[in-house]
């Protein structure tokens, strides 16, 4: 992985710093545990990847300050996310988690100020502290039903987010911090209308419930299924 870390910088030296590599893993194969120990972290010359199959982990920082990289594969393999996974990864565009995906630590996303697409993992409990921070361009996120609690700054400053919908049938998500929705949509379109999509048994529950109410107050509309 060193290797091809120096090798995609080399040829976007090589051809003037203008188009940013893209490497394909996928022929690769992995016999128990991979990870990534931060080889790629900072590699601006990284435009896509797609990670080979047997990969369990990317560790803290795998991706952090890959500001050019716009496209990642993951695989079905891959189990744990570690914090600050692409933070700043200020490109990227969309991410599809696989639901293989039982843990993703804190501020595995924040600063991702192009990312319009997350799909979720059905598996994990929590999204952690900051995982969502300044992620301005954000339009929609959909809270799979296993998730039981959001963490602090979670969705600090997501300005665009102007729909948000919670699975979990059983009781209201937990929010751990004050600021955790701060900012929520505040920079949507005008004219567009902004959604908490909840079950319709917990409707009366999220109207007062402490935080998710500042939503509401804010100009959200409260929309059951």
């Amino acid at each position: 992985l060193a290797v091809i870390d120096a090798l995609v910088k080399r040829m976007y030296a090589a051809q003037g710093g203008t188009d940013p590599i893209d490497v394909d893993l996928s022929n690769i194969s992995f016999d128990g545990e991979f990870g990534l120990g931060g080889i790629f972290k900072g590699n601006t010359a990284l435009g896509s990847i797609i990670l080979p199959s047997g990969m369990t982990k990317i560790n803290s920082g795998g991706f952090a300050g890959c500001t050019n990289l716009a496209s990642v594969t993951l695989p079905e393999t891959l189990e744990t996310m570690g914090g600050d996974a692409f933070l700043g990864c200020s490109s990227l565009k969309s991410i599809i988690i696989p639901n293989s995906v039982t843990s993703i630590s804190g501020s595995a996303f924040e600063s991702c100020t192009a990312l319009t697409y997350v799909k979720l993992p059905d598996g994990i409990t929590e999204l952690n502290e900051s995982t969502f921070r300044y992620c301005s361009a954000l339009p929609t996120v959909t809270i799979p039903a296993s998730v039981t609690a959001i963490g602090k700054h979670c969705f600090l400053d997501c300005t665009a987010l102007a729909e948000i919908t919670l699975l979990n049938p059983d009781a209201v998500v937990i929010i751990n911090g004050d600021d955790t929705l701060e900012n929520v949509g505040t920079s949507a379109a005008e004219g567009t209308t902004k959604k908490l999509r909840v079950p319709k048994t917990l409707a009366e529950q999220y109207q007062n419930d402490a935080n998710w109410s500042k939503l509401l107050k804010a100009g959200f509309e409260l929309e059951t299924f």
